[in-house]
């Protein structure tokens, strides 16, 4: 699947705040930052459209939470859109997404499959 088609069933949620679910995967610090940040994988709207892989996201909420891998978690955020630079000069920018302003809204049981 291309990034185009990837995150082409997005652009109707940019700028939108929804009710998500995604799966905690694990803390990192991202290239360039001195903050924990917080990655979540399968995020879904709650009608199961998938609207990425994952996402890393920089919220001490999260990090506080002391969140288990794998632990299914329901957030709220507002979709907004990021361009990531080409990997070469002859490569198009590539269309994202990130999370605005997430909260999480409460832990679900059991893991996400």
């Amino acid at each position: 699947m291309s990034e185009t088609e990837r995150y082409s069933n997005v652009k109707e949620y940019i700028n939108k705040r929804l009710v998500l679910t995604c799966t905690y995967n694990k803390y990192g610090l991202l290239k360039g930052e001195s903050v924990k940040s917080t990655c979540l994988r399968d995020i879904k709207l709650e009608d199961g459209t998938i609207l990425a892989d994952h996402i890393w996201i920089t919220d001490e909420e999260f990090v506080k939470a002391k969140l288990r891998t794998g632990q299914a978690l329901q957030i709220e955020a507002t979709i907004r859109e990021r361009v990531r630079p080409s990997k070469t000069l002859f490569d198009e920018p590539l269309l994202d997404i990130k999370l605005g302003k997430p909260r999480l809204l409460k832990l679900l049981k059991g893991k996400r499959r």
